[in-house]
């Protein structure tokens, strides 16, 4: 199931257990994952917009007083 719901194959899945790039838990040879943590992670490297980052860099400016010049 949780092969399906991030697209990767068995392979790829326990690799990544073995790097412990993702959140599980062991019991002897069983693995299991709790599909709210793995929601979790999935949404932590959020990637901004275009606007976000231009309006974090203006307010940057803004709060530090920085002059640009070209």
């Amino acid at each position: 199931e949780v092969m399906q719901l991030l697209g990767l194959k068995e392979s790829a899945l326990r690799h990544m257990m073995c790097e412990r790039r993702i959140p599980y838990y062991r019991q002897g040879k069983r693995a299991w994952f709790n599909r709210k943590e793995i929601e979790a992670w999935q949404l932590r490297n959020r990637v901004a917009t275009n606007e976000e980052i231009d309006s974090a860099a203006a307010t940057h400016c803004a709060l530090h007083k920085i002059g640009i010049t070209i």
